[in-house]
């Protein structure tokens, strides 16, 4: 009788152990699989600016996966002429009547252009006035694909541009005090 649990009690544990042994594997490579980083945000951007140079921000925008009010850059949106036609004429009836179209969409203070097919190709959010610094997104971001001065309105304006991996363009507008005042995105 003792010889019989014991070999029962063996036979349990190999059995056990076996089949926990098959099913531990799939779990670990599940629990282990890389994720690309992203950032989403719903509501007003023009009343913070303290998700700029958040790390999650951050990260998101070099990956180009940033998701404001339920939209995001496709990046491999194709846009055609006549999207970019029909997207100014769009724009310019929206800024008469604030009136949203198929190619202007709008959510809480964020702005879009899509194609015709739907897809967002332009996203423009505005950031709290004088809280972010050029020296700071320059330290977070690193270094620029590009870098423009212009003037907008009589005041000078430099655009800081990064490009994410997956092709999106973030740029970042600074006011004359080189304080930023909006992001852009594009593919």
């Amino acid at each position: 009788m003792k010889n019989s649990i014991i070999k029962l009690g063996l036979a349990s544990t190999v059995l056990l152990g076996s089949a926990a042994g098959l099913v531990h594997p799939a779990e670990a490579h599940a629990a282990t699989q890389a994720m690309t980083p992203y950032y989403q945000w719903k509501g007003y951007t023009g009343y913070s600016a303290s998700y700029v140079l958040d790390k999650n921000f951050v990260n998101a925008v070099k990956y180009g996966n940033v998701t404001i009010n339920g939209m995001k850059v496709d990046a491999k949106a194709v846009v055609t002429e006549a999207d970019l036609l029909n997207s100014v004429k769009a724009e310019k009836m929206f800024e008469k009547n604030k009136t949203a179209s198929k190619y202007v969409a709008t959510q809480f203070d964020t702005f879009a252009l899509k194609t015709g097919k739907g897809a967002v190709y332009f996203m423009e959010i505005p950031v709290q006035q004088n809280k972010v610094s050029m020296k700071e997104v320059t330290k977070a971001y690193g270094k620029a694909s590009e870098v423009l001065y212009g003037s907008n309105k009589g005041q000078t304006e430099t655009a800081y541009t990064v490009t994410a991996k997956n092709g999106v363009h973030t740029t970042f507008y600074f006011d004359n005090k080189n304080m930023l005042t909006k992001i852009q995105f594009m593919n």
